[in-house]
Order: C-alpha cells, then sequence, then structure tokens
C-alpha cells in the first residue's frame, strides 16, 4: 500500500530510519487533510523565526512557477491559508469546512484580455495579505480566511 506521507519509525531505503514526520492521519482517510497544513505552517513559523525581519522578502514557489515574497504568507493563521495564498491544491481541510471565504482577482485590459505579469498587492486594512505577479490568465493568488473581509487590490 502506497502512503503519500512519511511518518517516524518508517523505514527508508538505505537502512535507516525516519525521525521526524507526520505520526497522525487525518480524519476521512486523507493523510494531507491536516498533516500538510501542519507541516507547512511549522516550516513558515519557523521561518519567520529564523530570518526575522528579513522573511518578509523571502521567495515562495506558487503552482504557477513564479515566486510571492514572504509577506504575503506572514498574516497566516494556519497552513490551509498559506496553500491557499501559493496557490497549491494540496489542503483538503478546506473541502469539509463550509464557513471559509475564498477569493482570487482576475486583472484584465480594457480589451477584455488577461493582464499577465502585472506585480500586486492585496491588502487587508494596512497589512498586505498576499503580494506577487499574475499568472498567464491574469490571476493573483487564491486568498482563503476564516472569515468575511474587505480585500483592497493594489497594482504596480
Amino acid at each position: 500500500m502506497k502512503r503519500a506521507i512519511l511518518k517516524p519509525d518508517d523505514a527508508s531505503g538505505n537502512d535507516g530510519v525516519v525521525t521526524e514526520g507526520i505520526d497522525h492521519s487525518a480524519a476521512e482517510g486523507d493523510p494531507f487533510a491536516n498533516g500538510a497544513c501542519t507541516v507547512i505552517f511549522r516550516i513558515v513559523a519557523d521561518y519567520r523565526e529564523s530570518f526575522g525581519d528579513h522573511f518578509d522578502s523571502l521567495p515562495f514557489l506558487t503552482s504557477g512557477g513564479y515566486f510571492v515574497e514572504g509577506a504575503s504568507l506572514r498574516s497566516a493563521k494556519s497552513g490551509c491559508e498559506i496553500w491557499s495564498r501559493l496557490q497549491w491544491d494540496i489542503c483538503r481541510c478546506r473541502h469539509r469546512r463550509q464557513d471559509w471565504c475564498d477569493e482570487q482577482f482576475v486583472l484584465t485590459g480594457n480589451d477584455g484580455r488577461p493582464m499577465s505579469g502585472v506585480h500586486y498587492r492585496v491588502r487587508v486594512g494596512s497589512n498586505v495579505v498576499a503580494s506577487g505577479v499574475t499568472d498567464s490568465s491574469g490571476r493573483t493568488v487564491r486568498i482563503t480566511t476564516g472569515e468575511s473581509l474587505r480585500l483592497r487590490l493594489e497594482v504596480a
């Protein structure tokens, strides 16, 4: 049986043993349902602590192949939000939650064609919650929150 995650004490390919991993599987038989979200949240929290003020300028790869700065991840309150902001369809938690607010902007020109490669920031009040460059379809990263918030899009 193929498993998608490594667990502590699993054997490795070179007669070793896994010493760190996800020691539980999530509900509904989906090992990624909260394991991947827990791991990414822990990684980003460790980066924030280790890099201090430099965290905001660290590059993080999105599923679209471009990078967003750490500043766009700083306010994330869960691994689910981090995966969403990076546009990686790994989180399964939000598929079970009905109270998530989920939004994405699409920039188009006057001719209706998508505007790719546009630098943007999304703010909630004075806090930047996402930043990056629009993809080939003119899309920003998807912004997922646990409550309804007023978003403001700034383009450069």
